[in-house]
């Protein structure tokens, strides 16, 4: 099925609202933050 509503686009373009981004690291924060502690995140990425 084709969708006349998706472009694919090859780093010629500014980014988009709605832009697909694979592979694209996300911080992940824990669950629980205490104020004037450090405190550890890591990376993930979504497939």
């Amino acid at each position: 099925m084709q969708y006349l509503w998706y472009q694919a686009i090859y780093n010629t373009s500014d980014l988009q609202q709605g832009d697909f981004i694979p592979d694209c690291p996300i911080v992940v924060p824990p669950d629980t933050i205490k104020e004037g502690e450090k405190t550890a995140f890591y990376l993930d990425t979504i497939y």
